[in-house]
């Protein structure tokens, strides 16, 4: 896989959010990204388990204008379980990661638990984390 897969086209899913199981409580992700730039727009993926992960079938995903160098996310009604996050600062708006002629990003790029990634994505267990009933946040550095 190269680095050019790393993040997935998003067509600015609304929020596929599944059901809430009857007697559990749902959860709320608030995901903020820090980045360099005040300018452009953060392309976020959310995967809820290894096999969307590895097949670049995000659960949800978003799209959020950088303000002062930060830009938050909210999802709402999360069944409580492990996700993973793959995000990109789209510079020029034209809603793609770009690269460079060998297929290395040249734009910034990012993963939950801020793990990096070499010659391709890092794993979902490196970029894994864990949702529980009630608010959750991840704070997530655009490089």
């Amino acid at each position: 896989m190269t680095m050019s897969q790393i993040i997935p086209i998003l067509a600015f899913l609304a929020s596929a959010c599944s059901t809430i199981p009857s007697g559990k409580e749902a959860a709320t992700l608030e995901v903020t990204f820090n980045a360099d730039l005040a300018e452009g727009a953060i392309m976020m993926a959310l995967f809820d388990g290894p096999e969307g992960y590895q097949a670049q079938r995000p659960f949800a995903g978003s799209r959020g204008d950088v303000a002062l160098g930060v830009a938050t996310f909210t999802f709402t009604e999360l069944e409580p379980g492990s996700y993973a996050i793959q995000a990109y600062h789209d510079l020029n708006g034209n809603e793609e990661l770009d690269t460079n002629l060998t297929g290395m990003p040249i734009e910034p790029f990012a993963f939950s638990n801020n793990a990096p990634a070499s010659y391709g994505p890092p794993s979902f267990e490196a970029a894994r984390f864990d949702v529980k009933p009630g608010l959750n946040r991840q704070t997530i550095s655009i490089r």
